[in-house]
């Protein structure tokens, strides 16, 4: 009896929401750790996996983002699919942006490594 009270309720919640999957790739084949968010709501996203594959919940009219690093991101309105993959493509601009040199236990960026460097003073 339990059962078919709270049956209506979860329905009730999924009303309205497309559940989708797809796949993310580059020029050489699938692309594991891609992130897909929903646009405007970062907290609903997922990563793929090593098959390049992502499922997701959200609304059918929602934007799907898709971003990794050295990649332009894709912006592409679901409108009720479900079912859409992604063909990634490089871009330079990002990898620029994103230049970390890994240091021990953390990390800083290289130009504030370079500005540490330039200050250190010799001793003769």
């Amino acid at each position: 009896m339990l059962i078919i009270i709270l049956l209506p309720v979860s329905l009730w919640g999924q009303a309205g929401k497309v559940t989708g999957k797809g796949k993310v790739s580059d020029a050489s084949g699938p692309l594991p750790g891609a992130t897909v968010y929903q646009e405007g709501n970062i907290s609903n996203g997922t990563m793929t996996g090593p098959d390049g594959k992502y499922v997701i919940t959200v609304g059918p009219d929602a934007t799907l983002v898709v971003s990794c690093l050295g990649y332009a991101d894709i912006r592409e309105k679901v409108s009720g699919r479900s079912q859409i993959n992604f063909m990634m493509k490089e871009s330079y601009e990002t990898l620029s942006a994103a230049e970390v040199v890994s240091v021990g236990y953390g990390s800083v960026a290289r130009r504030d490594r370079e500005h540490r460097k330039s200050r250190k003073r010799r001793h003769p």
